[in-house]
């Protein structure tokens, strides 16, 4: 009886040691040239492209946040850092304390006070509820001692009408050992949110990156000077790059910077 050939399968599915051989016969065919791109390229393809915040949704510099297209900023506490989030933006402090900003939109006549009681914290038992302007802005806040997840919390609410329907809230949380020693922070944080001017809107520009050339003389603490952070800007400057503790800057390495522009 004939046999049938043997070829008849393997011409479209080689063997194994066949495909293993023809695979690292084309990744040899391929190796180098054009295939790998370059690392300067590739660091030069970077440049500009946005780093951080999109402004759409607001942007953080430092403690502060800035909104150019809704037209705000407020300031948050020492010690918290900021989370901005589809929804809200988050500040949080390593000791317990978060404080929650979003906004809302209610009827124009509606008075703040109400506001507190019958439409956003509707069901909890708020205190203390007192009217009170906001640089130049209609507002209210009140107080109350709630149970969460992570135990007992003393609440801080401060709603403001910035115009119109328009309504921006904070909901300050923190535990009430620490509630009085937070309390003049926070209340300049509420008291910091206001509009912004035309220069700040104009001024308000997103982070990008920026690939710089350096130049002889430059050191990882001057340029990491001019990143716009408040703290560890060299230990920034340094995972950005990858940078070893000690390694230094040679000139006519291309590195990445973060700018504003």
């Amino acid at each position: 009886e004939e046999r049938p050939a043997e070829t008849s399968l393997f011409a479209s599915h080689p063997r194994t040691v066949d495909r293993v051989r023809r695979v690292a016969e084309t990744a040899r065919a391929r190796q180098g040239g054009d295939q790998r791109l370059a690392g300067d390229e590739f660091l030069l393809a970077l440049d500009k492209t946005l780093f951080g915040d999109d402004p759409e949704q607001g942007l953080r510099r430092g403690r502060e946040f800035i909104h150019p297209g809704l037209n705000f900023r407020f300031k948050a506490p020492p010690g918290f850092a900021l989370r901005n989030t589809p929804k809200a933006v988050i500040a949080r402090h390593p000791n317990g304390a978060t404080v929650i900003f979003d906004g809302d939109e209610v009827g124009p006549n509606l008075a703040m006070g109400r506001y507190l009681t019958d439409v956003w914290l509707d069901g909890v038992a708020l205190r203390d509820i007192d009217r009170i302007t906001i640089n130049g802005m209609a507002a209210a806040t009140g107080a109350a001692r709630i149970g969460t997840r992570d135990g007992p919390r003393d609440l801080r609410a401060v709603a403001l009408r910035f115009s119109g329907e328009t309504i921006y809230r904070f909901l300050i949380l923190t535990p009430p050992g620490i509630t009085a020693s937070l309390s003049e922070d926070l209340r300049r944080m509420t008291y910091s949110f206001r509009p912004l001017t035309e220069r700040e809107i104009a001024s308000a520009r997103p982070q990008r990156i920026d690939i710089y050339e350096v130049k002889p003389g430059d050191t990882v603490d001057s340029l990491a000077a001019a990143m716009p952070y408040e703290t560890l800007k060299a230990e920034r400057l340094r995972v950005l790059n990858g940078l070893a503790p000690d390694e230094t800057l040679q000139p006519g390495r291309l590195i990445k910077m973060i700018a504003a522009f």
